[in-house]
Order: structure tokens, then sequence, then C-alpha cells
């Protein structure tokens, strides 16, 4: 079982509900109130944690590929009919198990890895997810025109102004306004990594971390054959506008 694991409130600036992840409404809120609750929502995935195992098992055989190079599972898919598809096994190797794929899970490699619990793996998240949270929460308060139109208003002032200051043109309170959410925002970030780290109940990978994990599922001749990881984008839950 999970270690029991509470958010610390205590990091975190801003003001909100209970810490649970609700829509930012842009159309029926002010600019206060989104930068409030955004500040306020810490830590993606927290819901996501659970120690309530399961009373029995759904289990089928399931097929597992693995890179050959390096022994990193790439799937898993369930063998309808008990038949076995595989493709070049100069790339590739196979492994055959009993397995809920809904309730378990495959941890670790070719040659060390085993059939667990999904209520006793810790959940994997990575920095680039952490960091995209953040992004998306940044921009969705203080929209990319809005952050533009507040610094080209800043310096169009300062062009006709020498040694501008608030007290010359109100505009710079909203560049300091800005400077200040955004500041919050990424030292709020950075708690968010050392909690996800600390925490038992969370696999936390770093942008290293994450980058040698994807670099193990592509080594050797395989690498050649996928599409260049400059062009890959990393998605997930938190991108959408329209939670």
């Amino acid at each position: 079982m999970k270690e029991e694991w509470k958010i610390n409130k205590e990091l975190y600036e801003g003001i909100g509900d209970e810490y649970v992840e609700t829509p930012l409404d842009e159309s029926k809120s002010t600019l206060a109130e989104r930068k409030a609750k955004a500040l306020a929502h810490p830590l993606p995935l927290v819901g996501d944690v659970s120690e309530i195992a399961p009373d029995t098992y759904d289990r089928v055989v399931c097929m597992l590929t693995f890179n050959k190079a390096s022994g990193a599972l790439l799937g898993a898919a369930a063998q309808q009919g008990g038949g076995r598809v595989e493709l070049d096994p100069k790339l590739f190797e196979y492994k055959t198990v009993n397995i809920d794929l809904n309730q378990e899970m495959w941890s670790g490699d070719y040659s060390t890895g085993s059939v667990i619990p999904r209520t006793t793996a810790p959940i994997t998240i990575d920095e680039y997810e952490v960091d995209a949270w953040c992004h998306n929460r940044i921009q969705r308060t203080y929209k990319y025109y809005d952050q533009l139109n507040v610094i080209r208003k800043t310096l169009m002032a300062l062009v006709t102004k020498t040694g501008l200051t608030a007290s010359d043109d109100s505009i710079v309170t909203d560049l300091n306004d800005l400077d200040e959410f955004i500041t919050k925002m990424l030292e709020n970030n950075n708690k968010y990594k050392a909690e996800y780290a600390a925490s038992p109940a969370f696999n936390y990978l770093t942008k290293d971390e994450f980058d040698k994990q994807e670099a193990a599922q592509r080594a050797g001749a395989l690498d050649s054959m996928l599409p260049s990881l400059k062009t890959v984008n990393v998605t997930h839950k938190w991108a959408s506008t329209t939670e």
C-alpha cells in the first residue's frame, strides 16, 4: 500500500477552493479571481493517488513488447484467441504474461521486471508535464496577447518618458502585476517538483530522466526508423484550454 500523502497547502501562494482542480472560467470571472484560483491549485494527478486494492483481478493473456537493445518496455496488448503477432525480432523482444491491464502493470525492463498491482506502484509524472501545467495556467490567466499588450504599452510609454515609474504611467502597475504573478507561479512550480520528488506516491522524472527513458525505448536500430525526438510533442491532459 502507498503511504498516505497530503498536500502541504502552506507552501502555496493564492486562495481558492480546497485545492480541487476545477475549470478556470475565463468568461465569468475577473482577472483577480483567475489569478487566485491558478495560484491555489498545486499538484496535478494528486486525485489519482489511491490506496484501495481490488478484491479480484480479471487477468488475460497479454504480450509485452520490449526494445531489444535496451530492454525497455514499449507496450502491452491482450492476445485475441491466444495468438502471438510479433514485429521484427531484430528490434524487439517479447514476453507473454497473465495480467489485468486495468488493475496491474509491468514494472521494470525485460530482464528484471514483473507484474505488480497498480495500487502499489507510484504514479509516473515527469518534469515536462509539470512545466506544461504551469505554462498552461499562466497562459489561461494572462493570454499571450494580454502579456504582449502590457509589454508593448510599457515600451511605448518608456519611449516617451525617461525614468518611467508607476506614478508616471499606470501601465507600469500592470507590468509589475504580470511579473509578480508569473514569478509566484514559477516559485510554486519548483515546489510542485520538490513535493513530487519527495513523495513515495509518485515516480517523478526530471527532464533528463524522462529523456533517458525515451532514449532507452528508442535504442538501437529502432531509433533511425522513428521520427526525430525534436519533432515529438509532449502532450498531457492539462494542455486543454477547455478543461
